[in-house]
């Protein structure tokens, strides 16, 4: 006690703080668990223990131990709080608690006027996190395309630490609000099962694409249940024309390519009068980039047939143009490597550098009508394109009308508040149609389109008034105008019809 003494005056004088060290007064601890009923977990005793505590926030736990002296009065300590022990025969020692966060406990002991004579170290306590369920989509792949009327077979699993009470199809289709479906599921901590989705109900059209994800809830009944979610997916439905744009815009970009080279060309050095060896030689660049085109072509009319409803043309003209140049590029390639090797021989050069010089200029001559004859022909798929989707605006527009028909007949609250929704959904869509076409119309020559004229027709700003007007007309009532100003926008799609026939028509066979 003498050196103890010394030792604490030491530590005070020199600004050291004091260090605590508590010596064990129990023995083992026993530990019982009583866990929560929502975690489904049997109740458990551990002996022969340090005392560490580990279980689930909620679950009650008894600990019984043995004093290393004889006591009347016993505590444990939770996070602060003392709590008495049951003390039998001055050893046995036994308490109770709840776990409510982590933190330490420790024993201690008291004498007859509450004064503290022994305290134990403190022991750890983890409170166990209850984990959010853990869902996931196993199949389809990421973005599925399915025909019309087709079904989708999901499958799926999901898992939690203590069990799932609630598993949905959370989906939107396309301008709509979230719907959701429920799954079956196990009641148990892990399930894995399918289901076979019916979209029938949705009236999709080609093209468009409804989102979705599962969407898992466990039975935590403590701090509320715990969300989890797998990954959001697309299922798309098949669309003729969406997989035809796709084939234009491959094509388009193999046209840009020819575009590109028929420039390098005309800047060459063999469209001089006079033969330069440098800038010949700078040529095989272009000779290579010529090569890989012509495969690149046919590689691209490949691709573009694998498809469903392939626009043939396009496939046939990718072959062609592959073919025909790709002999007159490897001709120029040849000749050029000829030249080369007796670019210092006056007696040959002049030769070779002739044969060269037509070499190129047939090559040019074949771009040019390669760019023609291609570029024409994607002006024609965009101009069908046009043309469908002017019918489909139209076909939007003729639902519509049936609708405000059906509303005058019935006077129903409930079709008005169906037709007023049917514009909501039918505004936006009508907005994307008409975007596209003004975008296709701009990308088609003049030759083949005015794009003035038809930006005059597909003013999208008039379609959403007119669709704004019909509604504030269906709102006081006024179906007949309304209806009025539906046949005024169908005056406005005839007439875009009638210039697309004309275009059509300018193209010839």
């Amino acid at each position: 006690p003498w050196l103890a003494g010394v030792r604490a005056v030491w530590r005070a004088a020199s600004g050291e703080a004091p260090v605590l060290r508590y010596e064990p007064i129990t023995g083992d601890i026993e530990i019982s668990y009583r866990y929560p009923s929502y975690t489904g977990l049997q109740p458990r005793t551990v002996t022969g223990t340090t005392g560490d505590l580990s279980a689930p926030a909620g679950t009650e736990v008894t600990l019984r131990t043995r004093s290393d002296r004889p006591v009347s009065r016993a505590e444990v300590v939770v996070n602060g709080t003392a709590l008495p022990l049951e003390v039998e025969g001055e050893r046995a020692l036994q308490g109770r608690f709840v776990l409510e966060v982590p933190g330490s406990y420790h024993f201690r002991f008291l004498s007859a006027l509450g004064g503290v004579t022994a305290r134990g170290p403190d022991l750890p306590i983890n409170v166990e996190a209850d984990a959010p369920p853990k869902v996931e989509l196993l199949s389809p792949q990421a973005d599925l395309e399915i025909d019309p009327g087709q079904k989708v077979s999901l499958r799926y699993e999901a898992q939690d630490d203590f069990g799932v009470t609630s598993l949905e199809l959370v989906f939107r289709p396309p301008g709509g609000q979230e719907r959701r479906l429920p799954l079956s599921h196990e009641k148990g901590r892990h399930t894995k099962e399918a289901y076979t989705w019916d979209l029938g109900g949705l009236s999709l059209q080609p093209g468009d694409r409804v989102s979705y994800h599962l969407e898992a809830k466990d039975n935590d009944a403590r701090s509320g249940p715990k969300r989890g979610v797998s990954r959001t997916q697309v299922v798309r439905i098949y669309s003729a024309a969406e997989h035809r744009r796709e084939a234009v815009k491959k094509a388009e970009a193999m046209w840009e390519r020819l575009v590109t080279q028929l420039a390098d060309r005309l800047e060459g050095g063999e469209v001089a009068e006079a033969l330069e060896t440098p800038r010949v030689q700078a040529g095989q660049r272009v000779d290579d980039a010529g090569m890989v085109l012509s495969q690149d072509l046919r590689a691209t009319a490949a691709d573009i047939a694998r498809q469903r409803d392939a626009p043939k043309e396009l496939v046939a003209a990718l072959v062609n143009i592959s073919e025909g140049y790709g002999k007159r590029v490897r001709t120029t390639r040849d000749v050029r490597r000829v030249f080369l090797r007796y670019s210092n021989r006056s007696d040959l050069a002049g030769d070779f550098g002739r044969r060269l010089q037509a070499a190129v200029r047939d090559e040019i001559s074949e771009l040019e009508k390669d760019v023609l004859f291609l570029e024409t022909l994607i002006d024609r798929r965009k101009l069908d394109e046009l043309r469908e989707l002017a019918r489909e605006l139209e076909r939007e527009r003729k639902e519509l009308t049936s609708l405000v028909e059906e509303f005058r007949d019935s006077k129903s609250a409930e079709v008005r508040e169906k037709v007023l929704q049917q514009i909501n959904e039918l505004r936006e869509r009508i907005a994307e149609l008409a975007r596209r076409m003004q975008e296709l119309a701009q990308n088609i020559r003049d030759e083949h389109l005015n794009a003035e004229a038809m930006q005059e027709l597909m003013n999208e700003e008039d379609m959403s008034s007119a669709l704004d007007e019909v509604e504030r007309l269906m709102r006081e009532g006024k179906t007949d105008e309304a209806l009025a100003k539906l046949q005024e926008m169908s005056m406005q799609l005839d007439a875009l019809m009638e210039r697309l026939q004309q275009a059509d028509e300018n193209f010839g066979d």
